[in-house]
């Protein structure tokens, strides 16, 4: 929401690093965040259902946010401010989750955990896990689809049915979707296994 007065080269480059500078940050986090569920537990399917918890606060987060969005855009007419309410405010708000996880987790004691391997043996273990790469490319193109669909559902509202403030509803409806298939695949991961959940969804 905020246009500096750059040339089109310069607005490339600003909105570059603007971009790899939020999304490094949000790795940091992010990586961190789901590191945390095999560190909770050794149990299969607690952790199948930690994994539901955590996604169905992620999606509900999601839905609150668009519905929020949708309702602050009755009153306001002005995109970049409304955006600019938006950013700020979640951005304040979204502060505050990695706060409590932070306090309310605890680690294991440090006889208990395994001697850490060196950066060079971790890298080339991990590097040379088949099942690492598998998982890694399902995932990529899982979260690639995703992204496609979201993208693509914003698109087709806005130029196909020409209905531009209907697209969040849309959204909406995704998303819903996905809340309430979440105890579904919980169920199935536990009755039968994660890879046969993952194929069947």
């Amino acid at each position: 929401w905020l246009v500096p007065p750059l040339s089109p080269i310069g607005l490339a480059a600003y909105y570059t690093i603007t971009f790899i500078l939020f999304d490094t940050v949000f790795t940091i986090i992010h990586v961190s965040y789901n590191a945390l569920t095999p560190e909770l537990t050794d149990d299969y399917d607690e952790r199948s259902t930690l994994n539901g918890y955590r996604m169905a606060f992620s999606i509900t987060g999601t839905l609150g946010t668009i519905i929020l969005a949708t309702v602050i855009g009755w009153y306001i007419a002005d995109k970049r401010l409304l955006f600019a309410i938006l950013g700020i405010g979640l951005g304040l708000v979204s502060i505050i989750p990695p706060l409590i996880v932070f306090k309310v987790t605890h680690e294991r004691p440090a006889e208990e955990l395994p001697e850490p391997m060196s950066m060079r043996k971790a890298l080339i273990t991990t590097l040379s896990n088949r099942p690492f790469w598998l998982i890694m490319g399902l995932y990529l193109l899982s979260w690639t689809t995703a992204s496609i669909l979201s993208a693509t559902l914003l698109y087709f509202a806005n130029y196909y049915l020409r209905v531009p403030d209907q697209a969040n509803y849309f959204v909406l409806v995704a998303e819903a979707a996905a809340i309430i298939f979440i105890p579904l695949v919980v169920w199935l991961s536990r009755k039968l296994d994660k890879r046969k959940s993952f194929i069947i969804g």
